[in-house]
């Protein structure tokens, strides 16, 4: 099987399971194009924070642990996203995943620095704004 046809195979087996849930909700999506935009989300919903980066050069993105962060989201986790086309060019997109747990408010941060360096080139802030599920 081509691997465009594994994916689709794959994301419509997904969307056929989430169907038969009627709370489940799709993944929000905030990209670095998006800084301080402010996200509301149901409570159990999926979260992501897509940054690129480029990895050649050393630096990477870091999740700050936010006040508050631990009470209305979970972390999930953190992956890459390789290029689309398969052609390497050292950059890769940092997803960082959440699940909005608990009703509140958390602004999400996030450092671009090189390991050895406490002073980021770069920072981004997404607000996350849970509401409650009725």
């Amino acid at each position: 099987m081509r691997p465009k046809s594994l994916v689709c195979a794959i994301f419509v087996i997904v969307l056929v399971g989430c169907s038969h849930n009627q709370h489940a909700q799709r993944a929000t999506l905030v990209t670095d194009g998006e800084e301080l935009r402010t996200v509301k989300v149901l409570s159990g919903s999926t979260v992501e924070v897509q940054l690129l980066g480029w990895e050649s050069t050393g630096y990477s993105w870091y999740r700050k642990e936010s006040a508050g962060e631990k009470t209305v989201v979970r972390f999930l986790g953190e992956s890459y996203l390789a290029s689309e086309n398969g052609i390497y060019t050292g950059g890769e997109t940092s997803v960082f995943s959440f699940v909005a747990t608990k009703p509140g408010e958390v602004m999400l941060a996030f450092e671009y620095r090189h390991p050895n360096q406490k002073t980021p080139k770069r920072k981004f802030e997404t607000k996350i704004v849970v509401e409650r599920t009725d």
